[in-house]
């Protein structure tokens, strides 16, 4: 301040600290509020509610695009292939132990608001051909059913595998409120479920060792020359031949629903992300990045760029979201986003569809189907059980029970009885050939196995021993008469 005249006067020069200081509070709220947006007041306002991404209406899981739409909309660079292969070794390893590598890694990437940290975990799996399994959610077929799927977390699915996992992660999609699995899933040589034409970006091994990623038709999934051993579908094909495939991917899944929009959020948002693919070695690659839905985490163009730096040639991605989990020999190793049910101030994994399992070199299935034991990488088969898994029946040495006749190795059972060595009766409301024919017979009364005729109980007779019910409609008739005459009269 300067006196004029007796008068205090502001001081005009001031230092740009004295202007600046006042507006600091004001400064530092804009400066919050752009780098953590509001998240929505409700759920309803929120297109991927509760941490649940998927760019899909309920129940779908793909474009309705055929095979050939997406193969003539691929860029010339494509040669119109919907898919890539790359080989691998299926020589059994040296070691029984499963060989892998992880790493936690914290990468920048560039974003309008400045530098943001991408934080997460990314393994590189050796032998996958032996190594690595998709398992249905705990256990074998819970994809099989239509309503009422049971959802597991990881840790609960991996428990049910003989053998455990050293490495685990959960895998597809499912519907949110039936826990139906979604897409292409063979598991150890299982085809458990196809996607009836829905188009969307697979990942799989077959019985050659090659490792397969992309847009593969249905007639490829049961293809039984050279069969899936394995195979799980995500949405968006992040990574192909080394090169970030978002935009190309986003274009071919989301034709059915460009008027929503929920394929550009769901490529945008920043969220947890997982991922499945392979480098140059042949190697498997399993990668996760944790986050929370609009708040932190990576986009999916970030995401393929961040796999392709760490020596990424094929991916998918995964369901993310809440449902990113990784757990190494059973505990868990990454942040979920779900609060803990009772105890909201930790957070605890999701229930979740398929999850993916690396495992010390084993048969195919462990099991070897309930017909043999598992020795090294090979199943000893019990007779007449033989293939890789002692899947096949080979009757020759066999009389099939003495209810039908070995014929090229299978049994043809006689009429009546059914089963792979036609073991089985045929139960009572069945007949014929394999029992595939119905029959209907009423109360205690069954059909005979080879005609179909009701063999009826004592005091009942007719077509389908019904006939004893008779003198009561006749009784209940007369009744109805003698009531209709009195009211008559």
């Amino acid at each position: 301040m300067v006196m004029s005249g007796g008068v205090l006067l502001p001081c005009i020069r001031c230092s740009l600290s004295q202007i600046l200081l006042p507006l600091l509070p004001l400064l530092l709220f804009l400066s919050y509020a752009v780098t953590h947006p509001p998240r929505p007041r409700t759920a309803s306002r929120d297109i991927f509610p509760f941490d649940y991404l998927s760019p899909y209406p309920p129940g779908t899981h793909g474009s309705r695009r055929t095979i050939r739409d997406i193969s003539n909309c691929l860029h010339t660079t494509w040669n119109n292939r919907t898919f890539e292969t790359f080989h691998v070794s299926t020589q059994p390893p040296v070691s029984e132990e499963v060989t892998y590598h992880l790493h936690k890694f914290a990468d920048v990437t560039d974003r309008p608001l400045g530098p943001k940290y991408l934080v997460g975990t990314i393994a590189y799996v050796e032998e996958p051909y032996h190594t690595f399994s998709v398992l249905e959610p705990g256990g074998e077929g819970s994809c099989s059913k239509l309503y009422g799927a049971a959802r597991k977390t990881v840790g609960d699915t991996t428990a049910t595998r003989k053998g455990g996992c050293k490495l685990a992660a959960n895998g597809g999609f499912f519907v949110v409120v039936s826990g139906q699995c979604l897409g292409n899933i063979v598991s150890d040589g299982r085809v458990v479920r196809t996607t009836n034409n829905e188009q969307n970006a697979n990942f799989g091994i077959r019985e050659d060792g090659s490792i397969v990623v992309g847009y593969i038709p249905d007639e490829e999934i049961l293809n039984t020359t050279n069969p899936f051993r394995q195979l799980v579908t995500g949405v968006v094909w992040l990574v192909r031949n080394g090169t970030n495939y978002v935009d190309e991917s986003k274009k071919m899944e989301c034709a059915d629903h460009e008027d929503t929009g929920h394929m550009d959020t769901f490529v945008e948002v920043m969220s947890a992300r997982s991922a499945l693919g392979h480098d140059a070695q042949g190697r498997l690659v399993m990668a996760q990045i944790e986050g929370q839905t609009h708040r932190r985490g990576a986009n999916l163009v970030e995401f393929a760029d961040l796999l392709i730096r760490h020596g990424v040639v094929n991916a998918v991605n995964l369901d993310g979201g809440g449902s990113s989990t990784l757990m190494e020999d059973g505990v868990l190793i990454n942040y979920p986003s779900d609060h803990c049910v009772g105890n909201g101030q930790y957070r605890c994994p999701r229930a979740v569809s398929t999850a993916l399992c690396v495992h010390d070199v084993q048969c195919l299935d462990p099991e070897c189907r309930g017909h043999g034991k598992c020795e090294g990488t090979e199943c000893m088969c019990h007779s007449p059980w033989t293939g890789g898994v002692c899947e096949t029946l080979n009757c020759s040495n066999t009389d099939c029970t003495g209810h039908g006749n070995c014929s090229d190795g299978v049994c043809e059972c006689d009429e009546g009885w059914t089963g792979e060595l036609c073991e089985k009766a045929c139960p009572s409301n069945r007949y014929g050939q394999d029992c595939r024919q119905y029959c209907w017979c009423f109360g205690n009364s069954h059909c005979h196995p080879t005609t179909g005729h009701c063999v009826c109980p004592p005091g009942f007779s007719g077509y389908t021993c019904m006939d004893a019910f008779a003198p009561f409609v006749q009784l209940l008739l007369d009744w109805c008469q003698c009531v209709l005459l009195i009211s008559v009269q």
